[in-house]
């Protein structure tokens, strides 16, 4: 148990730093508002440097701007989990999959299951295949890359390594 919630913690730092070092414009995602995504990356801001009551405040205000914007709705449920408010985690799970049926990549889908597979029991077999789909259909995608080495990394499988190379080869500011 303690693997994991290192292993949760060294992923989400990690990810927070690509997010700080990508443009809005580099996540793409289904909304029409400008405010919503603008929001939304300020919440995965906040989020990223622990600041969740910050976070879940632009979270929610990005949600009200757009409730349809699914990536926002799972990170509000992975949010509201983490400070342990179930009842407002398992609304915006559910208000998350609802929308999947309405975002018309299947690429973004799969983004949006793996946020909300931090709350699921998912085997490591169906975690290490959505996160391999992700990456075969968007390899530049450092999230979801730093997402893999950090799996690899607890599993001290040496491919960890060529991925972290791969991430400073895409950015070297990483």
């Amino acid at each position: 148990m303690k693997n994991i919630a290192m292993l949760l913690t060294v992923v989400l730092l990690m990810v927070a730093l690509v997010y700080i070092l990508q443009s809005p414009e580099e996540q793409l995602y289904s909304t029409d508002s400008k405010i919503a995504l603008e929001l939304y990356n300020q919440g995965c801001d906040a989020s990223y440097l622990m600041k969740d009551d910050e976070a879940i405040s632009l979270m929610l205000e990005a949600v009200s701007e757009d409730p349809g914007f699914a990536i926002a709705q799972a990170r509000l449920a992975v949010m509201y989990h983490k400070k342990k408010d179930e009842d407002s985690a398992k609304q915006h799970t559910a208000a998350a999959e609802s929308l999947l049926a309405f975002v018309d990549s299947e690429l973004e889908r799969n983004k949006i299951k793996l946020v909300l597979a931090q709350l699921q029991r998912l085997k490591p077999s169906q975690y290490d295949s959505l996160l391999n789909h992700i990456i075969e259909e968007d390899p530049d995608d450092l999230q979801v890359m730093i997402i893999k080495a950090g799996v690899l990394a607890n599993r001290r499988d040496p491919g960890a390594t060529d991925i972290y190379k791969s991430i400073v080869e895409k950015n070297s500011n990483f």
